[in-house]
C-alpha cells in the first residue's frame, strides 16, 4: 500500500515552469544491498507442540516461511530484507550484512495453512507477539550467530455454533453437537482457532454478541449440519438488540469476520462517557481485522445524550482494517436529539492505523442525524497512516441531515497520509440534506491523496446556507493532492465549484494537480480555486457550466493551466494553449468521432491508461479528458487479380 512522492517537471504550464511534487501510486521496491560481509546470523527453529517444549516432545515443521525485516521503530514491521523456509529439521538462518544498518531487526514467522502461531522464545531479543521476535541494532555483536529464536505452531481447531446447540460443558469441536452461543465458542477457543456458525439469528446476554480479544476467524453461512457453506441459503445474523456494539474487537492481533450480518448495534459509551462509537463493529488496538462479504446495517454509534458519535457501522482506532465485498448500509453515527457535538463516519470511521476498502457497497449512511455537525456520511478516514479505497460503490450517503454543517457526503479524508482512492463510483451523496455543506462527494482536509479513475457523479453540498463549496470534490489541503482520469459530472455546489473547490491554508502549500479529468455539467461553476490554492492543470475537459474556472478571494491563488479544453457559457481562464470548442461528448461523457480533444493533449509519460483502463495514447497523441477515444483498426485482405 506504499506510495512515493515523485518530482516531475511540468512543461510550459502557463506563466512558469514548475517543479511539481506529484503523488503517484507505485510498488515499493527496496534496492538490493551491496553485499560485502555477513555481520550477523539470526537462527532458530519452528516446532509443532506446546510452547517451550523441544523434541522429542515436539515436532519440527518443514517449509515455514521466516522473514527478516528492517524497521525504524519498535512498533512497525518494516520492509523485507530477505526470507527463507525451514528445513526438514525445522531450522532456519537469516543473514544480516554489514551494509544493512537498521534501528530494529524483526523476525516474522508466517504460518502454514491450517496452522496458527502459539508462541515464541528468544535469548538475545524481545518477543513482540507469538510470530514476531525483535532485535535492537545495539543488541547485536558483529560476527556472531545468534541462536534460539524459536517459534511454536499448532493446528487450528475448528469450533461450531448453531441455534440448536448447547453450551454447558461443550468445547464446540463436534459439528454434530455444536455450541449455542457465539460468545461461548469464543471463550472456549484458543488463539487462532476458527468458529463456523450455522445460519440463524444470534443475540448476546448483554447485548454485544461477540467480544473478541484474541486471534480468531468467525465464518457464518453454514448449513445446520455444517456439511456445506451457503451464506445466501443460510444467512447468519448477529443482532445486538440495541444493547451494545454487535461485535467488539480489542487487542486481538488478527481477526477475520466472514459472511455475517451485523445489526441493531449501539456504540453509546464505547469511547468514554462523552463519545459513542462503533455500533456495528468496535475495533481498538488490533493488528488487523479482515471483514469479508459481511452486511453491516441499521447500527448507531450514539443514540442519546449530549455526546459525539463516530462510526455507526464500523469504528476502528489504531488498528489495521480491511473490508472486502461487504454491504455497509443505513447506519448512523449519531441520532441523539439533544446533542450539539460533532459526529461522523455514518458507515465507517477509522482513526489512525491502516485501512483498505475494496469492492464494497456503502450506501444510505448518515454522519449525523442529530444537532451537531456531521462529517463523512459514508466513510470518514481520520489521520490514517495509509488507505486504499478501491472499487467501491459509495451511494446516497449524507454528511448531516439535521445540523447546520455537513462535510463529505460520500467520503471524508482528514489529516491523512498516503491515501489512494481509485475506481470508485461516488454518486448521489450529499454533504447536507438541506443546508450548507462542503464536499458533496469527497471532502479532503490537509491530507495526501491520489484520486484516480473515479466516477464522481450527481453529488451535492446542500441546498441552503451561506456557502456550498465543492459539489463533487472539496480540497482544503496543505498536502499534495493529485487527480487523474476522473469523471466529475452533474454535481452541484452553487457558485463555489460544482465540480471542484480547491483552497489551501497558507501560500505555497497544498498543490493540487489535475491531469486528464473530465469536469462536465456541474451547474454554475466547474472549478473554483481560492484561499492560497495552487492548481496545476493539464489535459482536462471543463464543459457544460455557466463559468468554467474562477478564482476566489484572496488574489494569491496560483493557477497554471496547459492544453485544457473549455466549452462553457463563460471561460475567463483558459491558460496556455487552451482550446475553446465543443468536446463532442456522448451521454457517458466519452469522446465522439470528430472531437477536438482527440490527439490534442500533452504527452504525460507516467499516465499510461484512461478511466476505463484503455492504454494511452490510442492515436498520434494523448486525448484530452478522462477517456481515450478507442481506435479500431480494420485490416482488409489484399486481393490480386492475375490478368492473362
Amino acid at each position: 500500500m506504499g506510495s512515493r512522492r515523485i518530482p516531475l517537471v511540468v512543461l510550459a504550464l502557463g506563466i512558469a515552469v514548475l517543479s511539481v511534487g506529484i503523488l503517484l501510486r507505485i510498488n515499493e521496491v527496496q534496492a538490493a544491498p551491496a553485499l560485502q560481509a555477513v555481520a550477523w546470523t539470526l537462527s532458530g527453529y519452528v516446532f509443532e507442540g506446546e510452547v517451550g517444549v523441544y523434541p522429542p516432545n515436539s515436532v519440527p515443521i518443514q517449509g515455514v516461511t521466516v522473514g527478516l525485516y528492517c524497521a525504524d521503530s519498535d512498533a512497525e514491521v518494516g520492509y523485507l530484507l530477505r526470507e527463507t523456509t525451514t528445513t526438514d529439521q525445522g531450522s532456519y538462518e537469516l543473514d544480516i550484512y554489514d551494509t544493512e544498518v537498521c534501528s530494529y531487526y524483526n523476525i516474522i514467522e508466517t504460518d502454514l495453512p491450517d496452522y496458527t502461531s502459539s508462541g515464541a522464545s528468544t535469548i538475545g531479543g524481545n518477543v513482540i507477539s507469538v510470530d514476531w521476535i525483535q532485535y535492537l541494532y545495539s543488541d547485536l555483536v558483529a560476527g556472531t550467530v545468534i541462536t534460539y529464536n524459536n517459534f511454536w505452531d499448532r493446528l487450528r481447531i475448528t469450533r461450531y455454533v448453531a441455534t440448536t446447540g448447547t453450551d454447558g460443558g461443550n468445547d464446540c469441536t463436534n459439528p454434530g453437537s455444536p455450541c449455542a452461543t457465539i460468545q461461548h465458542a469464543i471463550d472456549t477457543a484458543l488463539y487462532g482457532d476458527r468458529i463456523y456458525i450455522a445460519g440463524g439469528t444470534y443475540t448476546g446476554t448483554a447485548g454485544t454478541v461477540a467480544v473478541i480479544t484474541k486471534e480468531l476467524t468467525l465464518v457464518g453461512g453454514y448449513a445446520p449440519d455444517f456439511a456445506h457453506l451457503d451464506p445466501s441459503a443460510f444467512p447468519t445474523v448477529l443482532d445486538a438488540q440495541w444493547g451494545g456494539s454487535v461485535v467488539s474487537i480489542t487487542w486481538a492481533s488478527d481477526v477475520q469476520l466472514m459472511y455475517l450480518t451485523l445489526t441493531h448495534g449501539d456504540g453509546s459509551g464505547n469511547c468514554g462517557s462523552n463519545i459513542g462509537c462503533g455500533g456495528g463493529i468496535y475495533i481498538s488496538r488490533t493488528n488487523e481485522v479482515q471483514i469479508w462479504e459481511c452486511v453491516i446495517t441499521d447500527n448507531v454509534a450514539n443514540r442519546s445524550g449530549n455526546v459525539a458519535g463516530w462510526g455507526g457501522g464500523l469504528y476502528a482506532y489504531k488498528s489495521g482494517v480491511m473490508v472486502w465485498g461487504s454491504q455497509i448500509v443505513s447506519n448512523v453515527a449519531n441520532i441523539s436529539p439533544s446533542t450539539t457535538e460533532p459526529s461522523g463516519g455514518g458507515g465507517i470511521y477509522v482513526n489512525y492505523g491502516d485501512v483498505a476498502l475494496e469492492g464494497n457497497d456503502i450506501r444510505y449512511n448518515v454522519g449525523s442525524a442529530a444537532g451537531g455537525d456531521g462529517d463523512g456520511g459514508g466513510v470518514y478516514l481520520d489521520a490514517v497512516t495509509s488507505c486504499d479505497v478501491v472499487g467501491n460503490s459509495i451511494y446516497g450517503n449524507k454528511g448531516a441531515t439535521a445540523s447546520y454543517g455537513g462535510n463529505g457526503g460520500g467520503l471524508s479524508v482528514r489529516f491523512a497520509a498516503d491515501c489512494y482512492v481509485a475506481g470508485n463510483r461516488i454518486e448521489n451523496n450529499q454533504a447536507h440534506s438541506s443546508q450548507a455543506g462542503f464536499g458533496g462527494g469527497v471532502y479532503i482536509l490537509h491530507s495526501e491523496v491520489y484520486l484516480a479513475r473515479n466516477h464522481i457523479i450527481s453529488n451535492s453540498t446542500g441546498s441552503g446556507g451561506w456557502v456550498r463549496p465543492g459539489g463533487g470534490v472539496f480540497i482544503g489541503s496543505n498536502q499534495p493532492v493529485t487527480l487523474t482520469n476522473n469523471l466529475i459530472a452533474r454535481n452541484d455546489g452553487g457558485t463555489y465549484g460544482g465540480g471542484l473547490n480547491v483552497s489551501s491554508s497558507s501560500p505555497g502549500t497544498g498543490q493540487v494537480l489535475l491531469v486528464n479529468n473530465t469536469f462536465a455539467d456541474n451547474g454554475e461553476t466547474g472549478i473554483v480555486a481560492e484561499w492560497y490554492a495552487t492548481l496545476v492543470m493539464t489535459n482536462n475537459i471543463i464543459a457544460g457550466h455557466t463559468t468554467g474556472i474562477t478564482t476566489g478571494w484572496p488574489s494569491t491563488v496560483t493557477l497554471v493551466a496547459d492544453r485544457n479544453l473549455f466549452w462553457n457559457t463563460n471561460d475567463p481562464i483558459t491558460g496556455t494553449d487552451g482550446l475553446v470548442a465543443d468536446p463532442l461528448l456522448d451521454a457517458d461523457y466519452r469522446l465522439q468521432i470528430g472531437s477536438p480533444a482527440i490527439d490534442a493533449g500533452l504527452t504525460v509519460a507516467w499516465l499510461t491508461e484512461d478511466l476505463d483502463g484503455v492504454p494511452r495514447p490510442q492515436g498520434d497523441g494523448y486525448d484530452i479528458g478522462a477517456f481515450e477515444k478507442r481506435m479500431w483498426r480494420i485490416y482488409l485482405p489484399l486481393v490480386l487479380r492475375a490478368f492473362p
